[in-house]
């Protein structure tokens, strides 16, 4: 007979512990991998927030799995009439964009609040952004004004011309830059302008890149809507436009923070509809375009342009001029009161936009502008410059209002729309630079390769 073995109870529970522990749940394993990432969670109401993380943009959710210890890059967008406030949960503060390190479970707030209006000051920026926050267009307030728009500013009986009133105006703080343009253009034409070739699904695009004959055909040397050139593109008797001569939107490296040029009336009145519709939104019972009765023929002078939509647009001559001349209570260097007695200074008209002295002082308008300067020792340009550049901006905040590139401008009046173009450009002479004296023998199809525009909105 075998012997029989017996353990005691404590013995037989001490081993069952014993094996247990060894025994790892595999729910526990999944729960150690999981701290190698993070979930952040978004919540943004009237209003969308991008992340970027090691420059890859994501916006396809309100949670993502971010690895551990990574920064994660917040940029709040705004939609409609609704502006970004400020920040809550674990952001705080109204800095946009911010940052924060995923070392752990994050959840962040984004406030939008409907806007109100402040009583904005001149100068006053905000900033408005597009392609999914990946650019953006700064908007400086002009609070407009009745200011004198003489060429001779010693013409106190206004023989030369009546002043100028206008209302307050939002404008852009540089002109339209290429990369600004071309993104623009691409989403529109759903087309992903970071690497120019990927076409964003779900997107049709609005040119037809077939028929020669379309009204709204691209091409690897312009593109056109309603029958009109937009902008050209490629090049032209050794002569290289800024964008690549394909059916894309691609800007040659180096350019992109050129103004944008060789650009027509066309050409800027759609982007300004366009980029409305991208900032703003559109739907069937909202529209903030500027621009309308664009057909299939499309002439400038049936174009409809109301000012009261809130939407992006070009400058009326007044408004350019207006925030060309604004120097606010600053009355050094010649500045002119008007009304008189109201301590509302504008610089004289035979000025650059900024400048301390006549356009004829070559050491005080080159400190605002690039034109020929036809000057010993400073060389003539032989290109536009980038945006800003090593220039100063004017009063307002605003740089290049005279130099680098003329600007299309335009109003309409009695039915009727005049077209000018302002401000000189690279390779203007110095008189072209004075602020009263726009030029008005440009047709809305013309172009230049110093011809370029900047865009402002109507304020409330």
């Amino acid at each position: 007979m075998k012997p029989k073995f017996s353990f005691p109870l404590i013995t037989i529970v001490f081993f069952s512990l014993l094996i247990c522990s060894c025994e790892k749940d595999p729910e526990e394993d999944q729960n150690e991998e999981i701290k190698n990432e993070f979930t952040l969670t978004i919540t943004a109401n009237n209003g969308t927030v991008i992340v970027i993380v090691d420059e890859d943009t994501l916006t396809e959710s309100n949670k993502y799995i971010i690895q551990k210890d990574k920064t994660a890059i917040l940029k709040a967008i705004e939609e409609g009439n609704y502006q970004f406030t400020d920040w809550a949960g674990d952001l705080s503060g109204s800095e946009n964009p911010q940052s924060l390190i995923m070392s752990e479970d994050k959840t962040v707030i984004a406030n939008f609040g409907e806007d109100q209006d402040p009583p904005y000051e001149a100068g006053d920026k905000k900033v408005i952004f597009f392609d999914n926050g990946r650019s953006s267009i700064t908007m400086i307030y002009c609070p407009g004004g009745t200011f004198p728009s003489n060429e001779d500013d010693s013409d106190t009986n206004f023989d030369d011309g009546p002043p100028l009133t206008c209302g307050p105006f939002w404008i852009s703080e540089t002109e339209i830059t290429n990369e600004q343009l071309a993104r623009v253009y691409s989403l529109t034409e759903g087309m992903d302008y970071e690497t120019a070739t990927e076409i964003i699904i779900g997107n049709p695009g609005v040119f037809n890149k077939v028929n020669e004959d379309a009204h709204n055909y691209l091409c690897k040397d312009f593109a056109r809507w309603g029958g009109q050139d937009l902008f050209f593109k490629g090049e032209v008797m050794g002569f290289e436009y800024d964008f690549m001569e394909d059916v894309f939107f691609r800007v040659r490296t180096g350019r992109e923070e050129q103004p944008c040029k060789d650009i027509s009336w066309y050409g800027a009145v759609i982007f300004c509809n366009w980029l409305s519709d991208m900032t703003l939104g559109v739907s069937p019972l909202s529209n903030h375009r500027v621009y309308s009765d664009i057909a299939e023929v499309w002439l400038a002078e049936e174009t409809s342009i109301n000012l009261n939509q809130d939407g992006f647009r070009l400058p009326t001559s007044a408004e350019w001029e207006c925030a060309a001349r604004w120097k606010g209570s600053d009355d050094l260097n010649d500045a002119i009161e008007w009304p008189i007695g109201s301590n509302n200074y504008w610089t004289p008209g035979g000025y650059a936009s900024g400048a301390t002295a006549p356009t004829s002082v070559v050491t005080a308008t080159s400190a605002v502008a690039v034109y020929k300067y036809y000057d010993a020792i400073k060389p003539n340009p032989t290109a536009t410059d980038n945006v800003k550049g090593d220039r100063l901006p004017n009063a307002l905040g605003l740089y290049d209002m005279s130099g680098n590139v003329w600007e299309w401008v335009c109003v309409e009046s009695l039915n009727e729309i005049k077209i000018y173009v302002h401000g000189g450009g690279a390779f203007s002479r110095h008189t072209d630079l004075r602020i009263a004296v726009p030029y008005d023998g440009m047709y809305a199809g013309g172009t230049a390769s110093d011809l370029g525009f900047r865009v402002v909105m109507t304020a409330e």
